[in-house]
């Protein structure tokens, strides 16, 4: 059985869904720049639930990392240079039904928590991030 699935039925006959990684990890952070150094070690993770999908990760205009089938990609960003600079992911599943959690740490904190769902009230199958970065 697919993970986030379950046999029982609700009273109203529809399916339950159990939580899935993608309902973890705490409550979202939403900030609108994350700053962070030069020198920071700055990794992102997209957790895909309930279908398999294809993933690509885009810093600034250059595509750093594509994933295909997989329902986890982590990276570490590549090193920025003083200034501002985006990170952009989507993701196309074969399935109607889907969920992402995508998280940003730097230096080990979390600064990004954010989940999207295909039943939720963004359901776009993409993200973005900016981040401030300084000597």
């Amino acid at each position: 059985m697919a993970e986030g699935t379950t046999s029982e039925s609700s009273a109203a006959g529809t399916p339950v869904t159990a939580a899935t990684r993608c309902d973890l990890g705490g409550d979202e952070i939403l900030p609108v720049v994350m700053r962070v150094t030069t020198t920071s070690v700055v990794e992102f993770v997209l957790f895909v639930c309930l279908a398999p999908a294809r993933v690509q990760i885009f810093l600034d205009t250059a595509r750093i990392a594509e994933a295909d089938g997989q329902d986890e990609v982590r990276l570490r960003l590549p090193p920025m240079l003083p200034g501002a600079h985006s990170l952009m992911w989507s993701h196309i599943t074969p399935s109607p039904t889907w969920k992402t959690r995508a998280e940003i740490a730097a230096d080990g904190v979390t600064l990004f928590r954010r989940r999207k769902s295909s039943d939720g009230n963004n359901p776009t199958n993409s993200g973005f991030a900016f981040f401030e970065v300084s000597q």
